[in-house]
């Protein structure tokens, strides 16, 4: 009995090790961002967020045979960052046929967006945010190439 005890101790420990380790492993700035896709894996036809100091780069999905990109996403709040579209071949590889000429922003019904401002890179494109719970909280400056639009939401 004694061994037996002493075994169960010795894999206690090593179950709690391993958990230390993964928990030290997992990486801290996805816990923290608030740009975040509905898709966990990267394809292309799903949008991608890369998070740095100042702004998060959305590679937005590729286009349609319409030119339309629809993006879905759990969570736009950008927490005063700025959003930047990538709708250019250099900056984002999923555009490889054309870029966007109309880019969709669906938001998950139980959120409400936080846009500080959004920029388009690369070809000018039509902007459209679809928030089911309809609720804008700040009034974003959107910036489309060489036009600025800015407007505030109407309660």
């Amino acid at each position: 009995m004694n061994f037996i005890t002493k075994t169960c101790s010795v894999i206690r420990l090593k179950a709690i090790d391993i958990s230390i380790l993964i928990v030290l492993l997992m990486p801290v700035a996805a816990t923290f961002a608030n740009v975040k896709t509905e898709s966990s894996t990267s394809n292309a036809n799903s949008p991608s967020v890369i998070e740095s100091a100042n702004q998060y780069l959305v590679k937005i999905a590729k286009a349609n045979d319409y030119g339309l990109s629809i993006n879905h996403f759990k969570e736009l709040n950008s927490r005063g960052k700025t959003i930047v579209l990538a709708n250019n071949y250099l900056v984002n590889p999923k555009l490889s046929a054309a870029p966007a000429k109309t880019i969709v922003l669906i938001l998950d019904d139980k959120e409400s967006a936080n846009i500080k401002q959004i920029r388009i890179e690369g070809r000018a494109a039509d902007l459209v945010l679809l928030a089911p719970q309809g609720k804008l909280r700040t009034s974003p400056a959107i910036w489309v190439s060489s036009e600025v639009l800015s407007g505030s939401p109407d309660f």
